[in-house]
């Protein structure tokens, strides 16, 4: 029992001391690089956007996924070396099609409706990220909400093989809607804290992007109320941070 507890003791001993080491060696670690880490980094971001609508409404369908574009400004800010905060300000062009069956009609109807929107984007959540691999690489991921504003849209409306018209599309869309978010990529460092970066990701819409009671030619009928139409995106981003 004396040598049992003679190696027990002697055992614990060595893993404090190894646990000892290897926090000193860590914080030594970190000290040497800590002119290498910043607390806020900013950069520039340009994304391909890949867009479909989703309906719970009844007689509302979507027309197909459909190309868009967005570019801007994003930030991070340091809760330790590997957690941030991330936000930033995107300019949005989208783009999306959406059907649903007139009844205002004498018989009713189906209409196609493809909007051309521009939104200005806010995310805002958490960036979590390896520590450096080989000194040049990290792996990145995101999640967080989005916040999705307005500026101006047009539709074009065709009840019939080339009878179609534009029209001002701000009337049938909310002027806010709200997402969440989720990529994953990496960070390639050329630089000290320069680096080129890649994500690919997705985003889901929570709050319906068109509006309710908007559509006057579907008068007297349910159909003039959309119901929750959430836009889905994924996404293709590329980018600089500094």
């Amino acid at each position: 029992m004396k040598v049992r507890g003679i190696i027990a003791v002697k055992s614990t001993l060595f893993l404090l001391s190894l646990l000892g080491y290897s926090t000193g060696y860590a914080q030594n670690a970190e000290s040497s690089n800590a002119e290498r880490r910043r607390i806020f980094h900013a950069g520039f971001q340009a994304k391909g956007l890949f867009q479909w609508t989703e309906h719970e409404q009844a007689g509302f369908s979507d027309l197909g996924m459909r190309p868009g574009f967005a570019y801007g400004l994003n930030a991070e800010f340091g809760i330790t070396p590997n957690v941030l905060l991330h936000s930033g300000v995107f300019h949005e062009f989208r783009s999306f099609g959406i059907q649903f069956r007139d009844s205002a009609a004498a018989s009713p109807k189906l209409v196609n409706t493809v909007f051309t929107a521009q939104y200005l984007n806010v995310p805002f959540g958490l960036t979590m990220r390896t520590g450096r691999i080989a000194d040049k690489w990290s792996v990145v991921f995101r999640a967080g909400l989005n916040s999705h504003f307005l500026l101006n849209s047009s539709v074009h409306r065709e009840d019939a093989p080339g009878n179609g018209a534009d029209e001002d599309g701000n009337p049938y869309l909310n002027s806010a809607w709200v997402g969440i978010y989720g990529d994953a990529g990496f960070l390639y460092y050329f630089h000290e804290q320069t680096a080129l970066s890649f994500q690919v990701g997705y985003s889901g819409g929570l709050s319906s992007i068109l509006a309710s009671n908007a559509y006057p030619f579907m008068v007297g009928d349910a159909w003039n109320n959309p119901g929750n139409s959430r836009l889905n995106t994924i996404h293709v981003s590329v980018g600089i941070l500094f």
